[in-house]
Order: structure tokens, then C-alpha cells, then sequence
């Protein structure tokens, strides 16, 4: 059967927006990890050491 759509579908798309998004977090994380590497240990600097290997909660972390 051949599809009569070119390009992306929508969900598709939203699924590449949503793995983009999730990428630019998780370096967002880190960026900020290595930042603040010099300031006092807090719970948020645990959290973004937890963040950096596992990578759904780091996205989450990276946005703030």
C-alpha cells in the first residue's frame, strides 16, 4: 500500500520535538552541573549528579 503523505505525521513529529527537547535539558543539566561544581554540595546539586545518569530526570533538571 503506499502512503499518500510525505514528511512527518504528527505524531511523528511530536515525538522528535519531545526527544529534542529532552536532549537540550539533559546538556542543560550538565552544563549547569559543571558550573556549580565549586559551590556548596545542596540537594539540587545531588539531583543533577542523579540527573546526569538517568536522563529522563536530568531533562526535567536542566530546564531549571
Amino acid at each position: 500500500m503506499k502512503r499518500l503523505q510525505t514528511g512527518y505525521t504528527l505524531v511523528e513529529l511530536t515525538v522528535v520535538l519531545f526527544i529534542l527537547l529532552g536532549c537540550g535539558g539533559w546538556i542543560a543539566n550538565a552544563v549547569k552541573f559543571i558550573y556549580h561544581i565549586s559551590d556548596p554540595i545542596t540537594g539540587l546539586f545531588v539531583a543533577r549528579i542523579v540527573g546526569i545518569f538517568v536522563p529522563p530526570f536530568g531533562a526535567i533538571l536542566g530546564f531549571f
